[in-house]
């Protein structure tokens, strides 16, 4: 079997990151790196042994893509990958707005390609465990989640705080919630509420609060806030309480799970990017491995914007029923 030619859009850091791990999995061949600043492509290609380009246009040897862009741009790339008929890996958000979502979902069933989203909890051992626990009734039947996310970091680029490039706090971390709620809980948010803080020097959010309702009848929250100009410790800490036990996760990759039968411990150091890009290659080659679809990535991008209605509006925002 050939090696998959992978080419990958976008040279910041998380693209580097792609670019690197893709060359230590057998099957997969780093052929081309894509960014407008053709000095950050170089750099990166250099490093893994792949062709540079400013454009997709430009780079012909290619069967598979990721597209690593700031948010605004991701609407543009899936059309024209699509367009290529290329596999495509896609980190989060799939687009800004609902209806772009659409539109990509379209572009990629007509091209009979196979398409990822890079939901990265999804490729955590942790985040797998605490799902199994849940589907197999290890905590009984689940009725409320915590899920706080707390960073700080003397430099982010820029795009991060530009509404009109797709930044701001509900679309850089609420898709990461949202996904895993549904996914590990596997069940239906039915509204939501949020607020948002906007500092009076930018045009977007900074922190945000999420109140939800599933469908099941269950409740949760996530407090999302973001520290600029200064470095601290990334805080993370989910939980969540079923009638039986609860589970906690953070951001050490620590797995606490308590019951009736006291509480277990686990750590993980799993690499999660490496089984990411392994599962898109196996998908892309037909293998079902319970990958992200692109309807996830819609259906985090219609919760984002419903949160994001909630906070202009100061309302709950029914989602209605609409169950994968």
């Amino acid at each position: 079997m050939s090696d998959v030619q992978l080419a990958v859009w976008g040279a910041g850091a998380m693209g580097g990151r792609v670019a690197r791990a893709a060359t230590k999995l057998s099957g997969v061949a780093v052929t081309a790196i894509i960014d407008s600043n053709y000095e950050r492509a170089v750099a990166v290609a250099s490093a893994v042994g792949a062709a540079p380009f400013r454009s997709l246009a430009e780079a012909e040897e290619v069967e598979a893509i990721y597209i690593g862009l700031p948010n605004a741009a991701h609407y543009e790339a899936c059309l024209e990958a699509a367009s290529r008929g290329l596999h495509v890996l896609i980190d989060k958000p799939l687009t800004v707005t609902l209806g772009e979502a659409d539109q990509v979902v379209t572009a990629a069933i007509e091209s009979r390609r196979y398409w990822m989203m890079g939901f990265s909890y999804r490729f955590r051992g942790e985040w797998r465990r605490a799902r199994d626990i849940v589907k197999t009734g290890g905590i009984g039947e689940p009725y409320f989640v915590s899920d706080n996310v707390i960073e700080a970091y003397e430099s982010t680029p820029d795009w991060y705080w530009n509404a009109e490039a797709g930044g701001g706090i509900l679309r850089l971390q609420s898709h990461h919630v949202f996904d895993r709620w549904e996914w590990v809980l596997g069940r239906s948010v039915k509204a939501v509420s949020a607020r948002t803080f906007v500092p009076a020097d930018r045009d977007t959010d900074l922190a945000a609060t999420l109140s939800v309702e599933f469908n099941s009848g269950m409740i949760g929250a996530s407090a999302l806030s973001f520290g600029v100009g200064y470095n601290a410790p990334p805080r993370v800490a989910f939980t969540i309480q079923g009638t039986h036990g609860s589970i906690e996760l953070d951001e050490s990759r620590r797995l606490l799970v308590s019951t009736q039968s006291g509480t277990t411990h686990e750590l993980f150091d799993d690499d999660w990017l490496l089984t990411e890009i392994a599962d898109f290659v196996a998908g892309l080659r037909g293998e079902d491995r319970g990958q992200p679809s692109i309807e996830a990535g819609r259906r985090s991008v219609q919760l984002a914007e419903a949160a994001g209605r909630s906070a202009s509006e100061s309302h709950w925002v029914e989602i209605g029923d609409l169950d994968e």
